[in-house]
């Protein structure tokens, strides 16, 4: 038996006892036909109503099948509670109904077993919508309780299983058993995908699967997984960091709007709003700036809101959030300079150092940011994005910390680059991006020269950049991230299925 047996349940000898009974009877514990259900659990309460005033023997017949979560016995009655995708409903088992043979089936049943049943729908004297069971079926006789504990019938669960960093490791699929919310928040997640899928077909999107392993990692400056394949004599191969590359290939390539939906990796550590693996969405559309990307930006994150929760005002971590368009838009240099409490134009590469060095007392000099860009971005972060309950652009980024974006057009120490913000989070990255082949390649090998670790410069992008690229407006999304503010989530591990913990 291993650890986590061991932990999950102490009754392994006493279920085992019962399935050696079961199929001492003959019964086929784990049947290879497929057992069809013909209604949900969730929808039994509805369907009770409708044929309420029909006597019992005449309500129609119902198949549903579930995880039992209770079972007790009172006399010649055996009752139990059902379970499926968290709805519960109470099963209820006459002795004069059923056979010896399935009455004498019944002590051999264990809560977590997989069931389905036969019966019609019921009250009990205390209201209690039930189904009177006619015929069950074992459908998968598990080994363990898997940690339920006890469901009652509204709802609550006493009993089951609460240490959080067990599920999160290595017993996720106890936690989607239990956890509505989470589930819930899987689901907000399909709808966030879905819409973001329609509306980039509306607008003439194509959608690409761009390579996830290769030789180049991305565009964006962040620290790579490596790897290597058998037969590479010892190339360095890297998971992606952004399908950045690939997508302004195809763009390079002819295709003027492309877009994709996938998974990122970066070796960065794990917190409340970070996984080393994460859904991104990415876009770029030819002959379009840094303002159709804020507006699309819109476009995108409203229809989702407007998908799952029927409108654009919603109240989310006791914040009223509205969605609805136009957002806010500030220049990062505007609100550093209001922290500051002074003029925009009084932000200088002394004032930035004086603030630093005011908010980080005792910092070793050699930490501090060396750059008027690298300043002002670092003093936004650590001390105004906080503060944006949002949704707002932050638009105007130094130019030091913006290496693949254009300079702007009106001020040469920032770029046409934005941030979109929620509830104190960044949940988008947008460029009017850079096209010039010779600023390209001297700011991704300066970027490339400043890393702990260099490793060296994608030279197919490059390639690619050298041969002409249109003009483009570029949009990044944390998916995940998106989803935590939609579903008003704290952590990024309740809104993906099985995260690194």
């Amino acid at each position: 038996m291993n650890h986590i047996s061991n932990v999950k349940d102490d009754d392994r000898q006493s279920r085992l006892a019962n399935r050696q009974a079961l199929e001492a009877m003959g019964i086929d514990l784990f049947p290879a036909k497929a057992y069809r259900p013909t209604h949900k659990v969730r929808d039994l309460e509805i369907l009770y109503h409708e044929h309420a005033e029909l006597a019992e023997t005449d309500r129609p017949v119902l198949r549903v099948a579930g995880r039992l979560t209770a079972l007790r016995h009172v006399g010649g009655i055996w009752f139990a509670d059902l379970m499926q995708e968290h709805a519960i409903i109470q099963l209820r088992v006459k002795i004069d109904d059923v056979s010896l043979v399935f009455w004498g089936m019944l002590p051999h049943l264990d809560v977590n077993d997989i069931v389905g049943i036969e019966g019609t729908l019921t009250r009990t004297s205390r209201g209690q919508t039930t189904i009177s069971v006619k015929t069950l079926q074992v459908l998968c006789k598990a080994a363990t309780s898997a940690g339920l504990g006890k469901l009652a019938s509204d709802g609550t669960r006493h009993g089951a299983r609460a240490d959080r960093g067990a599920l999160l490791r290595h017993d996720r699929h106890v936690d989607l058993m239990t956890n509505s919310v989470l589930t819930e928040n899987l689901r907000a997640h399909a709808t966030v995908l879905s819409v973001f899928r329609r509306i980039m077909e509306q607008e003439g999107f194509l959608e690409l699967q761009t390579s996830i392993l290769g030789p180049y990692f991305g565009g964006a400056a962040a620290t790579p997984f490596t790897t290597q394949a058998k037969g590479s004599k010892g190339q360095e191969l890297y998971l992606r960091v952004s399908p950045e590359p690939d997508l302004k290939r195809a763009l390079a390539g002819g295709l003027e709007k492309v877009y994709e939906i996938g998974r990122n990796f970066r070796n960065e550590g794990i917190d409340h709003t970070h996984q080393p693996s994460f859904m991104a969405f990415e876009c770029y559309a030819a002959w379009q700036d840094y303002e159709d990307m804020m507006e699309l930006t819109e476009r995108l994150v409203g229809a989702a809101v407007k998908e799952i929760w029927g409108q654009f005002r919603v109240r989310l971590n006791d914040a009223l959030i509205d969605f609805e368009r136009p957002w806010p838009r500030f220049r990062m240099l505007d609100l550093v300079a209001r922290e500051l409490n002074l003029a925009a134009c009084d932000v200088t590469l002394t004032a930035l150092k004086d603030a630093w060095q005011e908010r980080n007392p005792g910092a070793d000099l050699a930490e501090q940011p060396s750059s008027w860009g690298e300043l002002l971005t670092a003093i936004f972060e650590d001390h105004v994005e906080d503060s944006l309950v949002g949704p707002c652009f932050v638009i105007d980024h130094p130019v030091e910390t913006s290496p693949l974006t254009k300079v702007h057009r009106d001020d040469r120490r920032l770029t046409e680059r934005f941030e979109a913000y929620i509830g104190g989070m960044e949940i988008a990255n947008a460029y009017s991006e850079l096209n010039d082949p010779l600023e390209q390649r001297k700011r991704l090998e300066g970027q490339d020269l400043v890393r702990d670790e260099p490793y060296g410069v994608d030279e197919y992008f490059l390639s690619a950049i050298d041969d002409g690229m249109p003009q483009a407006g570029g949009l990044g999304i944390g998916l995940d991230r998106i989803v935590m503010v939609i579903t008003g989530t704290k952590r990024i591990s309740d809104v993906v299925p099985f995260p690194l913990s």
